[in-house]
């Protein structure tokens, strides 16, 4: 039967310099066509988690955006480090969120067999809602009974 885990994350953006390369799309020349001309992002973040969810995480995304429509796509994966009803381990979040005329989108999932520690097992899915510059989060689980 699925649970209910709540509470709250911050995120921090690290610093550009910190970051790797951009991205260059391997079937085109580098200097015709860099990800500046496609509007695609790289974009590093660390993020504290709190409440019934409570570790830490690293998200790398890529997002194209158009600024003057407002409309735009991102995708991520993310690593977390965490304890999830008494049990520690680690699993990764898989993202994809849509912007389009004025309609948001956001698909924000447990990577199958991801988990590790005790928390292998653990699917689910996260529902998020920002209020006041705060995330919040809802995640929606399942986790075995017993550490195999």
């Amino acid at each position: 039967m699925p649970q209910i885990a709540s509470g709250l994350f911050t995120v921090t953006r690290v610093p550009a310099a910190v970051q790797s390369a951009p991205l260059q799309p391997d079937s085109v020349q580098p200097d015709s066509a860099s990800p500046e001309v496609y509007g695609i992002g790289r974009t590093l973040l660390h993020k504290v988690w709190s409440g019934d969810l409570s570790g830490h995480s690293t998200v790398e995304m890529l997002s194209s955006l158009n600024t003057e429509l407002g409309s735009g796509a991102y995708v991520a994966l993310e690593g977390v480090t965490a304890v999830l009803q008494g049990r520690s381990g680690t699993f990764v979040f898989c993202h994809l969120g849509v912007q389009h005329g004025g309609h948001q989108t956001l698909d924000y999932r447990i990577v199958p067999d991801s988990a590790a520690g005790e928390l292998v097992g653990l699917t689910g899915h996260l529902e998020l809602v920002v209020e006041d510059g705060q995330h919040h989060y809802t995640l929606t689980y399942t986790l075995p009974d017993s550490l195999a």
